[in-house]
């Protein structure tokens, strides 16, 4: 996990506006900070007040998927290969044998809603290669 503080200091704070902006709709003249973390493929980024109060949040799903065997079973001789990734983005599975030419073998666009995985069940004999998984446009 990566994680990065980001806080000002040794100023005075602002106690009136220089213009009136629509853009913003919430305004605080108090200290803060700023907490970013990245943890695999999840950046979250928290504000806090100076007593600690959460001001604002939000949190982004790479567009990389990570692709994970679920089982090294075979089930009626398929294995299930999980897709993980941003939610509404779609993703075309590829394999490759030589890590040169690839081919799909199957496109899913990750749930909106619910967990951003998809499981396609590969069959056996394709599960000996490489693959990878690339966000469509």
């Amino acid at each position: 996990m990566i994680c990065l503080v980001v806080g000002g200091g040794g100023g005075a704070l602002d106690a009136e506006r220089v213009a009136y902006r629509q853009l913003f709709t919430v305004e605080y003249s108090l200290c803060e900070f700023g907490l970013m973390r990245i943890n695999d493929h999840t950046l979250t980024w928290n504000v806090y007040g100076d007593t600690d109060q959460l001001l604002d949040a939000f949190i982004l799903q790479s567009r990389v998927p990570l692709l994970e065997w679920k089982s090294f079973n075979p089930t009626a001789d398929l294995l299930p290969l999980a897709a993980t990734g941003r939610p509404g983005v779609t993703y075309v599975l590829e394999r490759s044998a030589d890590l040169v030419m690839w081919g799909s073998i199957a496109t899913n666009t990750i749930p909106a809603d619910g967990q951003p995985t998809v499981t396609n069940s590969i069959p056996t004999t394709a599960a000996q290669g490489f693959f990878r998984a690339r966000a469509t446009l």
